[in-house]
């Protein structure tokens, strides 16, 4: 059985409803990479492999230059069956530069993943 996925530690509840909305759709990106993941595990062209995610940098929602973004990293793992490691597979972005991810293309992440976030 796989570990759980890491949760992300609580973060102080944003005190602008603005913020707190885009911190919604920063969760809702944790929730798109746990669907992929047990997608990919359901999925015979995958091999029966076991995937997570560890996130190097938690997803936030954070305003740069007016605009708001969905700063993260994380890397995808994966474990073949029978094997007692995980290896990476991808990564994006790392624990010093982040990722910063247009709110659009996190929106339509979600979209396209069933998630809803608002």
């Amino acid at each position: 059985a796989l570990k759980p996925l890491p949760i992300p530690p609580p973060a102080d509840a944003p005190k602008d409803p603005e913020e707190a909305r885009y911190q919604r759709l920063a969760n809702a990106l944790i929730k798109v990479h746990e669907k992929e993941c047990k997608d990919r595990m359901s999925n015979p062209d995958f091999g029966g492999c076991s995937y997570k995610i560890e996130y190097l940098c938690v997803p936030t929602a954070k305003q740069k230059n007016g605009a708001w973004y969905i700063v993260a990293s994380w890397q995808m793992l994966e474990k073949k069956p029978g094997g007692d490691k995980y290896y990476q597979t991808f990564q994006s972005g790392d624990e010093t530069n982040p990722q910063w991810i247009p709110v659009s293309a996190v929106k339509t992440l979600a979209a396209r993943a069933g998630i809803k976030w608002e």
